[in-house]
């Protein structure tokens, strides 16, 4: 196993992503254990917490894994007379009928119309114990609130109990009512039993198809000692730029190597709309910092002279929501530069790195490091990916909670527009533009069995962490919750100890998880092939 120190600073930056992203852009998920509806009757729901991506990118599912589990505790509501009946309405759906027995309706009533003679306070002429009923029932805003503030009193004393009772993990924040509120307060007699459905999502249990330990994961190195050296020249080629001058050009068009003065404008091929941030004035672009490959479009070009061309952004983008989206862009070329650079030998090194490096061949060195960790990190997140893949593979599931899909798309989708403002590529308001209910639930249905698939895992997760006999320490948990804490108050965000607690500890046992599959199941690393070396291949 990894480092614990490792496991909490990776969950450290998960949590502070995630706070930022809640500061940000509020969430359309409910966090509240009851809820207001707009017609004065209450939802119950369980409390969660929203977390984001991790490394801006995959989504941070440790909330979604975490069910509210329910007690065996059935015998309460059997002590107090309450009926309940459990229909199975789909794998991961229940109704619960319930039926309040006349004496408990009674005590709610009573307990209604003491709490309202304290809010209404004295009249004049009464004491205020024996204000009569009628007149407290109109000052609190007629006979239709009142019953409905009855309604409220009952369900807060037994539904509770009632889900306490279900045994079943229930999905955070699922619990809704699905009697109308309308013949709930038309039928509503306080000497008679009262009636009530209710629904909510649960997890059905998984069923492995073949055991986790036996699948294989194949990655595939994404370079070699060759392309880490391409990497650093282009490194220090950036370095020289910094010291270097610019030159305009004469006699020629653009070319890779330049850089620019343009304006241009990238928007959706199907809407028209602009994608945020990249429609500007007078900006700057080196054709070497070119993640769309813009300047294949733009080579040749003069000043004052307009394109118009078609693009598809890269599967590779760093922006998830616009990948494979294509768009129309519109660049007009105003002034053209070429670059005149320094050397890059000993004295260049020790003029400006001096502190750094001794000579421009450790220079080249340390940045080859560097350039080599890099890609063992983008490896290492490639088999991480490949075994979250492998072990959803493994299992049979009878329907992946919709509720738990719909929350990792929403945090998934928020924190995609964190990451572009973080970047600077759009500001606040630009991007609030795009959380729309219609945006957000395209996004959703675009990337539908990828979510699934990643519920899936995190519903995985403790089965894996039993049965493998993974633990936490005590005392790496408490250190995380100091530093959460710590960050929750940095933004002034409120939050209950209780969950923050639950979600850390699932936090913790998700990474711990990820780092023992990966640890422990067999891989196979095809090692880098070049584009010149595939081509190459017989049979290409």
């Amino acid at each position: 196993m990894r480092l614990h120190s490792y496991k909490s600073c990776r969950a450290q930056a998960v949590r502070a992503e995630a706070l930022a992203v809640s500061a940000c852009f509020p969430t359309t998920i409910a966090k509240h254990r009851v809820q207001k509806l707009s017609n004065g009757i209450q939802k119950c729901s369980m409390p969660t917490l929203q977390t984001c991506m991790r490394a801006h990118q995959r989504p941070s599912i440790h909330s979604h894994r975490r069910l509210v589990t329910v007690a065996a505790a059935a015998a309460a509501a059997a002590d107090s007379n309450i009926k309940v009946e459990k229909t199975e309405v789909s794998p991961t759906i229940r109704r619960l009928s319930i039926t309040v027995p006349s004496d408990m309706t009674q005590e709610c009533f009573k307990t209604t119309v003491d709490n309202l003679r304290g809010v209404v306070g004295n009249l004049k002429g009464f004491r205020k114990d024996q204000i009569p009923l009628s007149m407290l029932i109109t000052q609190c805003g007629g006979q239709r609130t009142f019953k409905i503030t009855v309604i409220e009193e009952i369900m807060e004393k037994t539904m509770e109990e009632v889900i306490a009772g279900v045994g079943d993990p229930i999905v955070p924040d699922s619990v809704r009512i699905t009697s109308d509120i309308n013949d709930l307060e038309a039928n509503f007699d306080p000497a008679k039993p009262f009636k009530l459905e209710f629904e909510y999502e649960t997890v059905p249990p998984i069923v492995w198809k073949r055991p986790y330990r036996e699948v294989e994961v194949t990655i595939k190195d994404n370079g070699d000692l060759n392309t880490d050296n391409e990497a650093v020249e282009d490194l220090i080629r950036q370095f020289r730029k910094q010291k270097g001058f610019q030159r305009v050009v004469v006699g020629r068009g653009l070319q890779r190597g330049d850089t620019c003065i343009m304006d241009i404008d990238i928007l959706s091929k199907e809407s028209k709309a602009p994608f945020p941030g990249m429609c500007k004035s007078k900006i700057t672009f080196d054709t070497e910092v070119d993640p769309l490959d813009l300047h294949k479009e733009m080579a040749g070009m003069v000043n004052g002279e307009e394109r118009t061309f078609s693009l598809t952004f890269p599967a590779d983008y760093n922006v998830e929501l616009w990948r494979g989206m294509e768009a129309e862009v519109t660049i007009k070329l105003r002034e053209l530069f070429q670059w005149v650079l320094p050397e890059f030998d000993d004295t260049f090194v020790k003029t400006n790195f001096v502190s750094e490096f001794e000579s421009a061949e450790d220079m080249r060195k340390g940045l080859l490091a560097t350039t080599a960790m890099e890609r063992v990190k983008d490896l290492d997140q490639q088999l991480e990916d490949q075994v979250m893949d492998a072990v959803v593979s493994c299992i049979d599931i009878a329907e992946v909670p919709e509720k738990l899909v719909l929350e990792m798309g929403n945090n998934n989708y928020r924190n995609n527009l964190y990451y572009m403002m973080k970047k600077g590529m759009a500001s606040q308001e630009d991007l609030e533009k795009l959380l729309t209910e219609d945006l957000v639930n395209g996004y959703i249905e675009k990337h539908r069995k990828d979510l699934q698939d990643m519920v899936t895992f995190n519903i995985a997760v403790d089965n894996i962490f039993e049965a493998e006999g993974l633990q936490l320490q005590d005392e790496d948990i408490e250190a995380e919750m100091e530093l959460q804490k710590k960050q929750y108050q940095s933004q002034k965000m409120e939050y209950d100890a209780e969950s923050l607690r639950s979600q850390v500890i699932d936090s913790m046992k998700h990474v711990t998880v990820i780092e023992w599959l990966k640890d422990n199941l067999k891989r196979n690393v095809i090692p880098y092939t070049s584009p010149t070396d595939a081509s190459a291949t017989p049979g290409n």
